[in-house]
């Protein structure tokens, strides 16, 4: 009788609370989500998806430390189903060739995935291109605003810059450094290419351990020193714009899945990124407690 009264008071109290039922999602399926290596901004993608898909009713499961290769064979191969990719990487991984506009980046990525029937779904606004960064005061000092002059400086040996990147930029030859002094028609001697994690890069170049920091644009550590962003006036970088990509038949199964994912990216601009960046690396704020508030923010969870 103890059990009949109280399952005949947990209708009472549930069963006709409409409200109650919506704190209680229910599972609407499992999702294997894909973590990127790299920059905080991967970061940040990765736990803001699976925190919003929890929050969607999704069990997810996180594999996180993924790389281009591994991470697009494992969603070929279905042993992930969702994991953010950078249009750019895309294009240079994929389809050997660059595009710095970041619509046409974006149409020739999605195009080259839906041959191996992938779907890019929307692209976050925040265009994460790489950037050469200086000191104000050294910019100031030689008057340098573009690519070109900067080139022109080293060339004379005005300035023989000692230079900072991640060791993603180092590694992709073509895409970044390497390619970067081809295309510009500019060198810099192997011993004063410094590999950094991309964190420190903005601290290295404020205390004039490195001269020239080479970083994508959305990493938030440069709010707290707002060094000179130089132009790439030729427009040899790619745009990169993060994307999630999964595969059709996960779209089959979860037909509601592109318009949940992309009303959370639309919203990522790059103040946006920038800022949630800053709080994660320059802060050294919880990432999860960030993340859930700037969704609690956006009204995109409870």
């Amino acid at each position: 009788m103890k059990k009949i009264a109280i399952l005949l008071i947990i209708i009472t109290l549930f069963g006709c609370n409409n409200k109650t039922e919506i704190l209680l999602p229910k599972n609407k399926g499992d999702i294997v989500l894909g973590g990127k290596n790299g920059y905080t901004e991967n970061r940040i993608i990765f736990k803001l998806l699976s925190i919003y898909l929890k929050e969607h009713g999704y069990n997810v499961k996180e594999i996180p430390e993924i790389d281009i290769i591994s991470g697009y064979d494992a969603l070929k191969n279905k042993h992930i189903d969702i994991y953010g990719e950078y249009t750019g990487t895309i294009l240079y991984a994929l389809a050997n060739t660059s595009e710095s506009d970041p619509l046409k980046a974006y149409n020739i990525a999605k195009q080259r995935v839906a041959q191996d029937n992938m779907v890019l779904l929307n692209m976050s606004p925040s265009n994460n291109t790489y950037k050469i960064f200086l000191k104000k005061d050294v910019a100031n000092k030689f008057n340098i605003t573009t690519f070109s002059e900067l080139t022109q400086l080293i060339n004379n040996k005005t300035i023989s810059p000692v230079v900072g990147a991640g060791l993603e930029c180092i590694m992709e030859h073509l895409d970044c450094l390497d390619g970067l002094q081809k295309f510009y028609n500019f060198s810099i001697p192997e011993e004063n290419i410094v590999i950094l994690d991309p964190k420190r890069l903005y601290d290295a170049l404020e205390n004039s351990f490195i001269d020239m920091a080479v970083s994508g644009t959305a990493e938030g550590q440069r709010l707290k020193y707002d060094p000179a962003i130089l132009i790439d006036d030729k427009n040899f970088f790619s745009a990169y714009n993060i994307a999630p990509i999964t595969r059709q038949d996960v779209i089959d199964k979860y037909p509601e899945l592109p318009t949940i994912i992309n009303t959370l990216f639309d919203k990522l601009t790059q103040n946006e990124l920038l800022k949630i960046s800053y709080q994660i690396d320059g802060k050294n704020e919880d990432i999860i407690y960030v993340l859930r508030k700037w969704l609690q923010d956006q009204k995109l969870i409870n």
